[in-house]
């Protein structure tokens, strides 16, 4: 297994991140290397995390005290990674988090949170099958599943389009707002 000093390794992820890339291609691109954690383990998105989130790295240190009296030193240690480098690649993984990911990234389901399931009253959220989208209960995979079947999301968009067309864009509701 090759060795690399520690110092690149946080340096390469913190870039790697500030470029956009998600922690878990992260770890899979330094597993694939054989490069490891300092376990010996495989990289892992969450340890990758933890090391983003980590003020050593630029050079800082908090030290939380039982009493309260927190004690902030900014010169700790010598940075491995810039302060700009650390707040951009934390700013670059915020936004990232907020982005839809997976295979249809590009599909979103705006109805998530706004429907309830006809059977149990809980939660519909987005899913998807090989082909097709589907808006699907909650509880589906919990140890009490839910009995009512997934809905496609083309079906539910169509019938959200009619229902507002519908309500919202009446001759009545218009001649209210007029």
């Amino acid at each position: 297994v090759p060795y690399e000093p520690e110092a690149v390794v946080v340096r390469e992820i913190f870039e790697s991140v500030a470029a956009g890339k998600l922690l878990g291609h992260i770890a899979r691109s330094l597993t694939e290397r054989g490069i490891t954690a300092r376990s010996g383990k495989p990289f892992h998105w969450e340890v990758l995390y933890k090391i983003l989130t980590n003020i050593v790295y630029k050079g800082e240190r908090l030290y939380k005290m039982k009493n309260g009296d927190d004690a902030y030193c900014q010169n700790y240690c010598l940075p491995i990674v810039s302060k700009e480098l650390f707040a951009n690649a934390n700013k670059t993984h915020e936004e990232n988090k907020k982005k839809p990911q997976g295979k249809h990234r590009k599909n979103l389901y705006p109805l998530t949170g706004k429907l309830t399931c006809p059977s149990c009253g809980k939660a519909m959220t987005g899913s998807c099958s090989n082909k097709n989208l589907y808006y699907k209960c909650s509880r589906r995979y919990k140890n009490t599943p839910c009995t009512t079947k997934a809905i496609r999301k083309e079906q539910l968009d169509e019938m959200t389009f009619d229902a507002v067309r519908d309500n919202i864009l009446s001759d009545k509701a218009i001649a209210e707002i007029t």
